[in-house]
């Protein structure tokens, strides 16, 4: 036989293995990813039974072709891990580890109704993986964006977050256009106004400065204040509750009123803010102000630009525009509360309660805070959650 036999006959031999180990990985990797697939079924099966609370990722089948290593893995290790919550002493009991996943988010929604979503993000969930999956609850981003958006059917508001946002609120809290509330909008405005001249040689002119600082909250109410001291003076006594109050009632030029959002789904449109307000100083009288919320490059929604400033005589209807020559545009100022963490608080509380009847309360109290009793709210908790820099909560 010749030589070139030989060799063909070993080129043939090894296409066909070649072949077969090929068709062997193609055939490994379908069953790998029927198996994957079947098991996210069957776990979103599972968490559907539950109602709205998904500690579940989904992951959609073409994102698992795509990664077929590492992807695979992660859910395995999601679907076969037990959470279990284990103290920083192993001598101490963890009292919240006792609680439900339909609880802990009951609790939850407590904090966010409270208005602290920072400790949500940035506390809460930072503790731990089950903590982490807990703080991505569709439920509970349902509930925030119910507040925060203004649309008179909850329907229309379903419809934005399927078709805009994926079907993900919190990715809707995200990307969509809202009033912050972690902080204080505040308006630097400049105007020249001549001095009292001496003689004829001199004439003095004053450059005036002045504030502006605008404040939302989640209820729906605001406060407007003007005045001449800078920022640092000024914006502390906000993020105090009972600090507010005491500025009412010594400072001029100071309005509380109420707030409306009205956003446009059209880009190019304007999300405007609505604002309606009364100055004790002048109750015959209503302020309007209407606002036009931006983006800037250092961030998202923090840029009030003017559209409208004017007053309405609640005896005659008359309505006045009030000049805005002097006014510029209002820019965000984020506050680090100085109160006690909102969290700590309601946590305490409830489990405080769950404590004294040992476990068998099924709904946690509504805990409200109104500005009158907060200071002594504060003194009667039954207990304190304080922890170190570089320890964890529990």
């Amino acid at each position: 036989m010749p030589r070139t036999a030989y060799m063909e006959s070993d080129l043939e031999s090894f296409r066909q293995q070649w072949q077969q180990e090929i068709l062997q990985q193609r055939q490994q990797k379908q069953v790998l990813k029927e198996d994957n697939v079947s098991i996210i079924t069957n776990k979103i099966q599972d968490a559907s039974n539950l109602g709205n609370s998904t500690l579940i990722p989904v992951i959609e089948e073409s994102n698992l072709s795509k990664n077929d290593g590492s992807i695979s893995f992660l859910i395995n290790s999601f679907c076969n891990m037990t959470f279990d919550l284990l103290p920083l002493n192993p001598t101490k009991k963890i009292h919240i580890s006792k609680l439900p996943n339909e609880l802990l988010i009951c609790i939850l929604k407590q904090l966010i109704l409270a208005g602290d979503v920072n400790s949500l993000e940035n506390g809460f969930a930072l503790v731990c993986k089950k903590f982490f999956l807990l703080s991505r609850d569709s439920s509970i981003w349902h509930l925030l964006c119910e507040r925060i958006y203004n649309v008179d059917n909850h329907k229309e508001l379903v419809k934005m977050c399927v078709n805009t946002h994926g079907n993900d609120w919190r990715r809707m809290y995200i990307e969509r256009p809202r009033v912050r509330l972690d902080g204080v909008y505040i308006s630097k405005c400049k105007y020249l106004r001549p001095g009292l001249a001496e003689n004829t040689w001199i004439q003095p002119t004053h450059l005036v400065t002045y504030y502006r600082y605008l404040r939302f909250f989640s209820d729906g109410s605001c406060i407007t204040l003007l005045t001449t001291k800078e920022p640092i003076q000024v914006v502390k006594n906000f993020d105090k509750i009972v600090s507010i109050l005491k500025i009412s009632e010594k400072s001029k030029n100071f309005m509380i009123g109420y707030w409306k959002f009205m956003n446009n789904d059209d880009i190019s449109s304007e999300n405007q803010v609505i604002i309606r307000a009364n100055d004790n100083g002048l109750p015959k009288f209503t302020f309007h102000l209407k606002f036009d919320l931006k983006s800037t490059s250092i961030g998202k929604f923090n840029k009030l630009s003017w559209i409208e400033y004017y007053s309405v005589n609640n005896l005659t209807t008359e309505k006045t525009e009030l000049l805005l020559k002097n006014e510029s545009n209002y820019y965000f100022s984020k506050v680090k509360s100085q109160l006690t963490n909102l969290w700590f608080i309601t946590t305490s509380i409830t489990f405080a309660n769950l404590i004294r009847n040992e476990c068998t309360t099924t709904q946690p109290p509504k805990v409200q805070f109104s500005p009158i009793n907060f200071e002594q709210f504060l003194k009667q908790l039954p207990f304190h959650l304080t922890r170190s820099p570089g320890q964890n909560a529990y």
